[in-house]
């Protein structure tokens, strides 16, 4: 009897024992399955790709904008190309590159107008000159403006072989709406049109 009262006491120790170990590995597994899917006990992150967000500030896909002109300044660089272009029609047998000041249209015209002058004989003399030139418009991005100013052209003759002024018959002066852009970083002339009062 004293026999079997031993025996069935080692087998409910081999059980706790078993249990006991039992419920450690349930823990431990349990403990595991929580720290792999985020971050471990450690606070270490996950193996998820991190994103590293755009400064505040940035704009993808534009260029910084062109910086802004006075009215002053703006009237100073159409004056230049109204400058140049003139000088550069005195001799239109030796073409002027005056595509640091002007652009577009006006850089057409020019070309075009040179070309006429030289095979025709005629050449200018004289330059014009603005007055009451002010900025009307200017584009969203800010490479772009109109100018609005008073053409004077009294001191402007178009000759030709024989001394003829050809333009003697036009007004002396007109209103007129050029556009500047920046295509460049620096700012040139590219067209130039007339309002339909151009009286000034």
């Amino acid at each position: 009897m004293a026999f079997t009262t031993v025996h069935s006491r080692r087998r409910l120790v081999v059980a706790v024992i078993c249990a006991v170990l039992l419920l450690v590995l349930i823990v431990t597994a349990v403990r595991f399955l929580r720290a792999t899917p985020g971050e471990d006990s450690e606070g270490s992150p996950s193996s998820a790709p991190s994103t590293v967000a755009p400064p505040e500030n940035a704009t993808p896909g534009r260029t910084a904008p062109a910086t802004p002109l006075t009215d002053g300044e703006a009237a100073d660089t159409t004056l230049e190309a109204l400058t140049r272009t003139a000088t550069a029609l005195s001799d239109p047998g030796n073409p002027v590159d005056l595509s640091d000041v002007l652009t577009g249209s006006a850089l057409d015209e020019y070309l075009a107008q040179s070309e006429e002058f030289m095979n025709t004989g005629v050449h200018q003399e004289g330059a014009p000159t603005i007055e009451n030139a002010r900025i009307t418009n200017t584009s969203e991005d800010g490479t772009s403006l109109e100018v609005e100013a008073c053409v004077d052209s009294s001191a402007v003759q178009v000759l030709n072989d024989q001394g003829t002024d050809l333009r003697a018959s036009q007004p002396k002066r007109s209103l007129t709406i050029f556009t500047l852009t920046n295509p460049d970083g620096s700012w040139k002339l590219a067209s130039e049109t007339f309002p339909d009062d151009p009286t000034c």
